[in-house]
């Protein structure tokens, strides 16, 4: 009963928090990544590292030298590997000016955009780019509208390429994140809405054709003690600051068994 009750005004605070207080916005995520970006690099990328080089190294050959998008671009990592493997124009867009910053640092020539991702590619003309390229940004926006925004922005046989967080991901995060609700419901400030992708379906198969697709994990190796203070330096938790208390998510997270394990899809497509 007790366990019944508690689902009940966890539901009622939740619903009175969507009028009061609404969701977790991209300002929100903007300014949880401007207070990692200094120390990005060496916090997250070196993690995934190697599955992010292994995505970029998939990616085909371009059919024409009309400019590359590259969105959620973060401190540069993919933006200069596109650069390098390719002689087309490339832009890096992103929402956090922190991580643009450290980004300029790296490639003081190359175009850097602040802005929302979907804001951008939705100012796009059509036809107007050869690639569309994200490496674990468009979890944070809109994966479905980002799909169909790019292709309708890219020219034929451009390609739209990604590697992004699947729902699954990092399954004692979100085991926490459901105790910390589940047990101190008034702590609740925002309301977030995850919207990473479960799998492939959100790219549309009568209008893309499909190049690559892989499921793929790896484990955090960390010690227990420092997976907490540094999971809220990696951008994972960007944001979530205004969701609920760090302190009573830490305490919970302390008290997870689930698994820790990053899991991730790689989707690489071409216009038809």
């Amino acid at each position: 009963m007790n366990r019944y009750l508690s689902c009940l005004r966890l539901n009622a605070v939740l619903f009175c928090k969507i009028f009061t207080c609404g969701f977790l916005g991209q300002k929100d995520y903007a300014e949880g990544y401007d207070n990692v970006a200094e120390n990005y690099d060496d916090n997250w990328l070196c993690h995934i590292k190697p599955c992010t080089q292994n995505f970029l190294d998939r990616l085909p050959p371009l059919q024409s030298d009309k400019p590359i998008v590259d969105l959620g671009c973060g401190t540069g990592f993919s933006t200069e590997w596109l650069t390098k493997r390719y002689d087309n124009p490339v832009t890096g867009v992103d929402i956090s000016a922190g991580m643009l910053k450290q980004a300029a640092k790296k490639m003081p020539q190359t175009q850097f955009v602040h802005a929302d991702m979907l804001d951008y590619l939705r100012k796009l003309p059509a036809e107007s780019r050869t690639m569309i390229c994200s490496a674990w940004a468009i979890g944070y926006s809109d994966p479905k509208r980002i799909a169909e925004e790019a292709c309708r922005v890219l020219e034929a046989k451009g390609v739209f390429a990604f590697i992004v967080n699947t729902a699954d991901t990092l399954p004692r995060v979100f085991d926490a994140f459901r105790r910390t609700m589940y047990n101190y419901p008034q702590k609740v400030k925002k309301l977030l809405w995850p919207k990473f992708p479960k799998d492939f379906s959100f790219v549309d198969d009568k209008r893309f054709e499909t190049l690559y697709q892989h499921k793929d994990s790896m484990k955090i190796h960390l010690r227990e003690e420092d997976f907490s203070d540094w999971l809220f330096k990696t951008g994972i938790m960007a944001g979530f600051e205004k969701v609920l208390d760090t302190d009573l998510f830490k305490k919970e997270l302390k008290k997870s068994t689930a698994e820790l394990c990053h899991r991730h899809i790689i989707g690489i497509y071409r216009k038809k």
